[in-house]
């Protein structure tokens, strides 16, 4: 991981971050209601801030579909708590197997990791057989996992719920070609939380940052074309002789430019294929050419191919050497199996 404040030490531009949970928007006041979730606090916990332009990433969260006891004894793949969440699952789950006079049922039981991922419309549905009863069966698990799907975190829907036009939608917040919210002002989501007619992957969410990111860029520069345009009109209606006519023809080049400035082409998803690590130093890929034809591999080729792409995804230089460090380690001595 890499820690935020590392980028913002080294922009000019002024950028403030504040580690904190957003507890709600007021669209219409146009206010971001934030809190403090740390272990300490401090005389202030919540605030407000006001916002001009909100751009949405908050993702989702994992669907439960109302099944009681799934937040309860269930693991979820999100976030970077789950992962270190199932890590200790797992050690404790083994440690628990071998402690003395163990029963062999019970360390079957331990030792068994139950994936639930059938989609929703397999945990909706209810299952019968031939003779309209209902078809039960009892796993026993030492470890469940739950990765059933995506569903719309509750700071999302409550946004929703603000806006008529997004009134109707189950998913997320309904966007436009430029990822604009449909029906809301100066407001853009990207990621999980925002319908684009793309999967919720985080390659088209990376791409949406990419293009949202120079898309304001290029909003601003219209902005501030415009108030200079605005300055020069003024400028001109009070001048007379060569200088109004060489503010005429500053004027005339400005506006070519914002003309070709505000030319913004739609947000197109460019998949770049597929890759993922199944253990024992393999791989499977699934590589897009320039020509649109994919190919699928697999092996220990595939396996560096993976390393080094990951490696590439990595923020910083420092980044890339403390990962790379962490591979040469656990393949030297092994991996580490510590509590902490």
């Amino acid at each position: 991981m890499e820690p935020i404040r590392n980028f913002l030490r080294h922009k000019t531009t002024a950028v403030k971050f504040y580690e904190a949970e957003c507890t709600n928007v007021d669209y219409e006041k146009r206010l971001v209601h934030i809190s403090d979730r740390s272990e300490v606090k401090g005389a202030v916990s919540g605030t407000e801030i006001p916002f001009d332009y909100l751009v949405v990433a908050v993702g989702a969260e994992s669907a439960t579909f109302g099944i009681p006891g799934v937040h309860k004894y269930g693991l979820f793949l999100k976030e970077v708590e789950d992962a270190q969440r199932i890590r200790k699952r797992i050690m404790d789950c083994v440690e628990t197997a071998a402690f003395k006079d163990q029963s062999v049922e019970e360390m079957k039981r331990l030792l068994h990791v139950v994936v639930v991922g059938g989609g929703p419309t397999g945990v909706e549905a209810e299952s019968y057989d031939l003779d309209n009863s209902k078809i039960t069966e009892e796993i026993p698990y030492g470890l469940l996992v739950w990765a059933t799907g995506n569903s719309v975190r509750p700071i999302v829907q409550s946004l929703m719920n603000q806006i008529p036009e997004q009134a109707h939608s189950r998913r997320g917040l309904t966007v436009d070609e430029h990822l604009a919210v449909r029906g809301a002002n100066n407001v853009w989501a990207l990621g999980d939380c925002a319908v684009a007619n793309c999967a919720p992957t985080a390659q088209v969410a990376a791409q949406q940052g990419t293009f949202l990111a120079a898309l304001l860029d290029q909003r601003f520069e219209v902005e501030e074309m415009e108030e200079k345009l605005k300055a020069l009109g003024a400028e001109h209606c009070a001048t007379s002789g060569p200088e109004r006519y060489s503010i005429g023809a500053e004027m005339r080049d400005l506006h070519k430019k914002l003309r070709r400035k505000k030319q913004i082409a739609p947000f197109e998803y460019t998949h770049q294929g597929s890759l993922a690590y199944i253990g024992s130093e393999k791989a499977v890929a699934d590589i897009t050419w320039f020509t649109g034809d994919s190919v699928a591999l697999g092996g220990l080729l595939t396996y560096f191919f993976w390393r080094s792409a990951y490696l590439n995804m990595c923020f910083s230089t420092r980044n890339r050497l403390l990962v790379a460090g962490d591979w040469i380690k656990s393949y030297v001595f092994g991996r580490d199996v510590c509590r902490e």
